[in-house]
């Protein structure tokens, strides 16, 4: 049986990996380093074992995989931007998404958006058994801490000062539970979105990245076409799909979560 094993040469370098009994070993050849970012060919006659995790049933090989992967906790903004960023850091990285979103004032908003993204991660899981099942936390749910952080800030417009301190209020608290629990990288789903500047977003991760020693993944997840990536997928699986950011500042006239226009699957 052949089985192959990608190696992602970013986390892998003068490492000893023991891969099916054999060993796989990385040196410096002189002053340059030897990355290994090939497919190797691991050839074993046993088959290999298999055990359920959550309901579904994961091969031996796919568990070793999964002890290989950096492991990232990642903020997420709701379900719908979390699908596409799901997939595409799902090949490289354990996943635990952290939901944490008290900007989101209106409580029953709220729950809903916490349901949707529950939902989808229950069905992408049960989707993917080939990948590590990914994992859900969910922060506490405290608005008014929230509206004390952007208090006078209210009239900022969209996209301004507000939301740079919304951006760094979740953040803050995400880095904060990542350090907490042991987490080597965190990162968040809000740079899918066309709406939210990345460049923003970015220059909070680093300074929280220094604050408490837990590094930031930096990717745009809009670039790649991420964003519409993330409506073809919020419309396979589904998924409710709101009209506003969450604060009472952002919401449209009229919107809430028994507006028409709020509905399952609507593209707004």
């Amino acid at each position: 049986k052949v089985q192959f094993l990608m190696l992602h040469r970013r986390y892998y370098r003068n490492q000893d990996r023991q891969i099916q009994g054999k060993s796989v070993h990385f040196r410096k050849s002189g002053q340059q380093r030897c990355y290994c970012s090939r497919v190797l060919e691991v050839y074993t006659a046993a088959q290999p074992d298999t055990r359920r995790q959550d309901g579904v049933e994961i091969s031996q090989e796919n568990m070793d995989m999964t002890d290989q992967k950096r492991k990232i906790f990642l903020h997420s903004c709701c379900g719908p931007c979390s699908t596409a960023v799901i997939e595409r850091l799902i090949p490289d990285y354990s996943i635990t998404v952290f939901f944490y979103n008290p900007n989101i004032t209106n409580e029953g908003e709220y729950h809903k958006r916490f349901e949707t993204e529950k939902e989808f991660i229950e069905a992408f899981n049960k989707n993917h058994p080939e990948w590590t099942p990914v994992e859900l936390m969910e922060g506490e749910y405290d608005p008014e801490a929230f509206l004390r952080f952007v208090r006078g800030y209210e009239k900022e417009p969209e996209n301004g000062a507000r939301c740079a301190k919304c951006f760094e209020f979740r953040m803050e608290r995400t880095v904060r539970k990542a350090a907490e629990l042991g987490y080597p990288l965190f990162g968040t789903t809000l740079s899918v979105s066309p709406h939210k500047k990345t460049q923003t977003i970015n220059e909070k991760g680093y300074a929280l990245s220094r604050r408490y020693g837990v590094d930031f993944l930096d990717e745009s997840f809009k670039k790649k076409d991420g964003f519409r990536r993330s409506v073809d997928l919020s419309r396979e699986y589904g998924l409710y799909r709101q009209n506003y950011c969450g604060c009472r500042f952002s919401e449209r006239e009229g919107a809430g979560p028994e507006d028409p226009s709020l509905e399952r699957g609507l593209d707004l």
